[in-house]
């Protein structure tokens, strides 16, 4: 229990969701852009690969764990739990479509967080005692495909109201809205795009860190 408080702390400010897939688009590296982030003080790394063969998935979550744990930061499994388990990853991140959280807390032991769009996905991730939710997505944005619409700042701060556990804020963030979304009380601003996207990572990433600290 208190392994899982120490690094429930470190759930806070910029939240760096690293897609190879957005990287290639912007003909960038996955691990380079892992290092930056966390060279500039980012506590909190997830690696989100759909496309990626469970083989190509298990070796660069690997090489993200490990740059990870150099810095004393969390790093986060998207979707599997299996792979979460053998990387010895510190969390893993459910979609409502991903295997349900009962079934996933069998396989691994860490943090657990889950997506969430309205109250009665709160309210279900609630009772399933996860650590903590994604909420979104505040903005419109083209990272994900089949999204609701944007929930806006407001039910932002509403979902952060209902709950006494981290939220973290996701969905089209980016250096001109992240300061606005961390006013809202939210634990984290997730982001994708902004950083994996970005013409020039390092750069990105010290802006947004310029904000939340």
């Amino acid at each position: 229990m208190t392994l899982k408080k120490n690094s429930l702390k470190k759930l806070k400010g910029l939240y760096a969701v690293i897609d190879p897939g957005v990287c290639a688009l912007a003909k960038h590296r996955p691990l380079p852009v892992v290092k930056a982030c966390l060279e500039a003080g980012v506590k909190v790394v997830q690696l989100r690969y759909k496309a990626g063969s469970d083989k190509e998935l298990l070796f660069l979550a690997g090489k993200i764990k490990k740059e990870c744990e150099k810095h004393g930061a969390l790093f986060i499994l998207n979707d599997r739990a299996d792979l979460a388990r053998l990387t010895k990853a510190d969390g893993l991140h459910l979609g409502q479509k991903d295997l349900p959280v009962r079934a996933a807390r069998k396989i691994f032991k860490g943090l657990i967080g889950i997506s969430t769009h309205n109250d009665r996905e709160i309210q279900k991730a609630l009772k399933e005692k996860v650590d903590y939710i994604g909420f979104g997505p505040v903005f419109a944005t083209s990272t994900k495909k089949g999204l609701p619409p944007a929930a806006g700042l407001g039910r932002l701060k509403r979902a952060v109201l209902k709950v006494n556990i981290p939220v973290a804020a996701i969905g089209g963030i980016n250096k001109d809205n992240i300061r606005e979304v961390i006013q809202t009380g939210t634990s984290c601003a997730a982001v994708i795009s902004a950083v994996c996207a970005a013409k020039e990572p390092n750069k990105a990433i010290g802006e947004l860190m310029a904000v939340v600290g």
